[in-house]
């Protein structure tokens, strides 16, 4: 098999395309979901997850390491910023609550860190007066009786004996 019949001969299918029995046409495989490297080939193959596959005569590329397949669609896609991609098998996976990625094409999202609050995309400084700790995805406001001159915690600093401070302020006062 992996033949077809033209002009009353049997000839060889040819590399992108398959050729299921000698009696039918040959079927020619759709690049860049499907590929056929033999000339002889009685099926398409579907492009695997992970791969890319640029021709349908051609064998299937593994997608880069900051990119990833679906199975059957032969098109490497890049992980955007807030998502990262494990590998090229695995989709894009957006970056959960406390973790973010701020480029394109991440294997991992990063801590978000002290003093900031985090989507899955970005980090912004926390204001005067809040704070946070690292992998904390929001800035806390500071309690009442506490001041929060750093940005780096969630807890702040107690005021000292005969000091006050309303909630979300940095300093005591008398």
């Amino acid at each position: 098999m992996g033949t077809y019949s033209s002009a009353g001969s049997c000839t060889d299918c040819g590399a992108g395309f398959a050729c299921p029995a000698p009696d039918l046409a040959r079927l020619t495989c759709s690049s860049p979901t499907q590929f056929s490297v033999a000339a002889t080939s009685l099926e398409c193959t579907s492009c695997p997850a992970g791969s890319a596959c640029a021709a349908s005569n051609a064998a299937a590329t593994t997608c880069p390491a900051t990119s990833y397949s679906a199975f059957g669609s032969g098109v490497c896609l890049e992980a955007q910023a807030g998502f990262f991609a494990p590998s090229s098998v695995i989709g894009a996976t957006q970056c959960p609550a406390g973790l973010y990625s701020d480029s394109a094409q991440a294997t991992s999202c990063g801590l978000c860190p002290a003093g900031s609050s985090c989507s899955a995309s970005a980090t912004t400084a926390c204001a005067a007066g809040t704070g946070s700790v690292e992998g904390q995805s929001t800035c806390s406001t500071c309690l009442s009786g506490y001041k929060c001159a750093a940005v780096d915690t969630a807890a702040g600093d107690s005021c000292p004996d005969g000091y006050y401070s309303p909630a979300g302020s940095s300093t005591c006062t008398v």
